[in-house]
C-alpha cells in the first residue's frame, strides 16, 4: 500500500492521468457500474485479498494484463491466502492473461515457492515442482521466463555509462567499553547456559523437551539480536518479558501455552523473513488499534518455559544494560554520531536502519544531541498515521530539506525512493540477508547522482576489537 502513490505518479507520467485509477473500497462500486473503463487500475495486494466484495468484483473483470509488484510476497508457502486469490483466481485460472511479476528481492531458495511463480508465467509447465527442481530447468528458464537485470549489466552492456554510481560497502567493528564488554560476555554466557539446560531430551519430571526446543532456540536468538542492537533494546525486552511471564502463567492454561507459543513463533518467523505486510497495520492504525509487537508477545509467552534461575540471570543482565544507559556512553552510538557528523559536513544525507523501534528512538535522541534538529525517526506506527509521510517528503526527500538524517525501522526498506541520501548505515544487521538487499536498494537506485556508502555496524565482543 505504501507504494500506491509512487505507482500512480509513475504510471500517469507514461499514459496520462485520465487513464490511471486507484482502487479503494469506497470507489469499487463506481468502477463496476461503469464497466471498468479502459485504463490502468492500481490496488494494494492485500486489499484485493482481504475484502470479499473487492475480490468478487475484480474476478469478473476481463483483465488484459496483470502486473504484480513486489512479487516475492506472492507465495503458496508463506502467504497462502494471497496466493489463492491472486495467484490462482486471477491468474492461473486465466492462462490467456498476460502476466508480469516484478521484484528486486532475491527468492529464498525454496523450490516450491519459486517454481509456482514460474508456472504462473508458463501454465504449460508440469504441476510437480520436484520434477522441475534441477539445474537444466533453471538454465532453460533463464532469459525466457526469468530476466535478471543487474546494475552492472545496465552500466556496461545496455547504457555503457554509469547510470548507477559506485557503491562502497564497509563493515565497522566497534570497540566496546569495559562495561559493554562485560555485558556482552555475560549475555553470551547466559544464553548458552539456557540452551544447555533445555538441550536434554527430557526434564527432571520426564517431560520431553523436543517440542519446546525450537521455541527456546528462537527465544535465545531474539534476545541475542536485541542485546547487540542497543542497551535500551536489551533492557526493555528483558523487563517486558519477565514482567509478562508471571501474567502468562496465570492467564493461559499450561496445556494451551505451548500451542500459543508456536502460533506466535510462526508469526515472528514470517515477520523476520519479510513475509508480513504492513496492510494489516495500516487498517488497525486507522481504527485506533495499536498493533502488538509479535516478537515481544512471543518472548513473553515463551519465557514461561524458562526456570526461575534463568529469569534471575536475565534480570541481572537488564540491570547491567541499565548501567550502560546511566553511564551515558554507548560505543556504537558514539561511532554513529561521529560518522553522521562527518557526512553532514560533506553535504550528504543519511539513512539509518535498525530492526527495533526502541533502538530507533534511542538513536534519534542520541543524534539530536549531537547534530540538533536534523533528525527524523520513523517506525511502523508513524508510517501510516497523520501527515508523517508528507513531513518526510518536505523535510528529508527534498534536496533543500532541513532534515539530514532519517532513522527508520524496516518499514521503509521496500520500494521507496530515498536516493536523496547517499549514505546508509545498518545500525544492526537484519535477520534475513534479503532485508539487507532491500535496505541498500533505498539509496543505491536509479536517480542516485552520488557514490553510495553503505555501512554495517558490528560490536566486538571484547576490548580486543579494532
Amino acid at each position: 500500500r505504501i507504494l500506491l502513490e509512487k505507482w500512480k505518479s509513475e504510471t500517469e507520467y507514461w499514459v496520462g492521468s485520465s487513464k490511471v485509477y486507484v482502487i479503494e473500497r469506497h470507489v469499487i462500486d463506481a468502477y463496476a457500474e461503469k464497466g471498468f473503463p479502459e485504463g490502468w487500475y492500481l490496488i494494494s495486494m492485500d486489499l484485493s485479498v482481504r475484502n470479499e466484495k473487492v475480490r468478487k468484483v475484480l474476478s469478473k473483470v476481463n483483465w488484459d494484463l496483470i502486473i504484480i509488484d513486489e512479487a516475492h510476497r506472492l507465495s503458496p508457502v508463506s502467504a497462502p491466502k494471497r496466493w489463492k486469490y491472486i495467484g490462482e483466481e486471477l491468474v492461473e485460472k486465466h492462462p490467456e492473461r498476460h502476466v508480469i511479476l516484478l521484484s528486486a528481492t532475491p527468492h529464498k531458495g525454496f523450490p516450491r515457492d519459486y517454481i509456482a511463480k514460474l508456472r504462473i508465467l508458463d501454465p504449460g509447465l508440469v504441476d510437480n515442482f520436484k520434477k522441475l527442481d534441477n539445474n537444466m530447468f533453471y538454465t532453460l528458464a533463464h532469459n525466457v521466463l526469468v530476466f535478471r537485470r543487474l546494475k552492472e549489466d545496465v552500466n556496461k552492456v545496455y547504457e555503457k555509462r554509469d547510470v548507477f554510481k559506485p557503491a562502497h560497502l564497509v563493515a565497522v567493528l566497534i570497540k566496546p567499553t569495559d562495561l559493554e564488554a562485560e555485558f556482552y560476555k555475560r549475555m553470551e554466557s547466559t544464553l548458552l547456559k539456557i540452551l544447555g539446560k533445555y538441550r536434554p531430551e527430557k526434564d527432571k519430571t520426564g517431560t520431553p523437551y523436543g517440542r519446546k526446543w525450537g521455541l527456546i532456540m528462537l527465544l535465545v536468538t531474539l534476545l541475542a539480536k536485541r542485546a547487540f542492537s542497543s542497551p535500551v533494546a536489551a533492557y526493555s525486552t528483558i523487563t517486558y518479558m519477565t514482567y509478562k511471564r508471571a501474567k502468562t502463567w496465570k492467564a493461559v492454561n499450561p496445556r494451551d501455552l505451548e500451542k500459543e507459543a508456536n502460533r506466535l513463533r510462526n508469526k515472528v518467523v514470517a515477520h523476520l523473513m519479510g513475509d508480513y505486510t504492513e496492510e494489516t497495520l495500516i487498517s488497525k492504525v486507522k481504527r485506533g488499534i495499536k498493533e502488538a509487537d509479535p516478537m515481544n508477545e512471543f518472548l513473553a509467552c515463551a519465557s514461561a518455559f524458562l526456570d526461575d534461575g534463568s529469569i534471575r540471570e536475565l534480570e541481572e543482565l537488564a540491570k547491567l544494560a541499565q548501567d550502560i544507559l546511566k553511564k551515558g556512553h554507548d560505543s556504537k552510538l558514539a561511532k554513529l554520531a561521529e560518522l553522521v557528523k562527518h557526512y553532514i559536513d560533506e553535504g550528504s544525507k543519511i539513512v539509518v536502519f535498525t530492526e527495533y523501534k526502541e533502538t530507533a528512538y534511542y538513536i534519534a535522541n542520541g543524534l539530536q544531541k549531537a547534530v540538533g534538529d536534523k533528525v527524523l525517526v520513523l517506525t511502523g506506527e508513524e508510517a501510516y498515521s497523520g501527515d508523517t509521510m508528507e513531513k518526510i517528503k518536505d523535510c528529508f526527500l527534498r534536496e533543500e530539506g532541513e532534515c539530514k538524517v532519517l532513522v527508520s525501522t524496516d518499514v521503509l526498506s521496500e520500494g521507496l525512493d530515498l536516493q536523496v541520501a547517499n549514505v546508509l548505515i545498518n545500525y544492526d544487521l537484519p535477520w534475513s540477508p534479503l532485508k539487507l538487499e532491500q535496505r541498500m536498494g533505498r539509496i543505491w537506485r536509479l536517480g542516485q547522482e552520488k557514490e553510495c556508502y553503505i555501512y554495517m555496524f558490528v560490536v566486538g565482543s571484547s576490548k580486543k576489537a579494532t
